[in-house]
């Protein structure tokens, strides 16, 4: 049976969202960390990925549908907006000690200590997203690939912008992000006969 075509407004649509507000949430933040201002930065990570995590929520209950019984969609909104601020502000605090450990320690230390926050916080996220037990996701192949998109991405943004190449290294950044968010969301949607 053939493929069936991508819908522009299902398939593609939520998750350019959350690309762009988590590309320019962190390519904002590091420019603003940089040059001392922090609260701003700071500002501008809470709000980019306030709408990557927005958009992925609406993109499930419009896909699987808001009565969706496996998965947050279907949770009340108090538990919704729970779970989004608390992973947003561990996503901002793995963002900060990278940062801290990449510039302070170096970058081979900055990575691993990406990889392990990162993959930590994707795995933790994806139980809550499909309601299962916190440590299913953590040896899924899926999750470990998109989880390996962001700390390759992540990392080899850094590299490249230290290096005077704000343009490779957003590039990147863009690109490792773009099919974190395809590989995630494709993750998320219900199989047919799921609950």
């Amino acid at each position: 049976m053939p493929a069936k075509p991508l819908d522009f407004k299902t398939d593609i649509l939520p998750f350019l969202i959350a690309t762009i507000g988590e590309f320019v949430a962190l390519s904002f933040w590091l420019r603003f960390q940089d040059s001392g201002q922090f609260w701003i930065g700071q500002l501008l990570l809470w709000i980019g990925f306030l709408v990557e995590r927005s958009a992925v929520i609406l993109w499930l209950k419009y896909v699987n549908g808001a009565d969706d019984p496996g998965s947050i969609a279907g949770s009340s909104t108090g538990q919704i907006i729970t779970a989004v601020v608390v992973m947003t502000i561990i996503e901002i605090i793995i963002w900060a000690v990278w940062l801290r450990v990449a510039d302070g320690v170096g970058i081979l230390a900055g990575l691993a200590a990406l990889a392990v926050m990162i993959h930590g916080l994707h795995s933790i996220e994806m139980a809550i997203v499909k309601k299962k037990p916190l440590g299913t996701f953590f040896t899924n192949p899926n999750t470990m690939f998109f989880s390996l998109m962001e700390i390759a991405g992540g990392t080899l943004w850094l590299v490249f912008v230290r290096g005077g190449n704000d343009l490779l290294g957003g590039a990147v950044l863009l690109l490792s992000l773009g099919v974190e968010h395809v590989i995630q969301g494709a993750s998320l949607k219900r199989a047919p006969g799921e609950a």
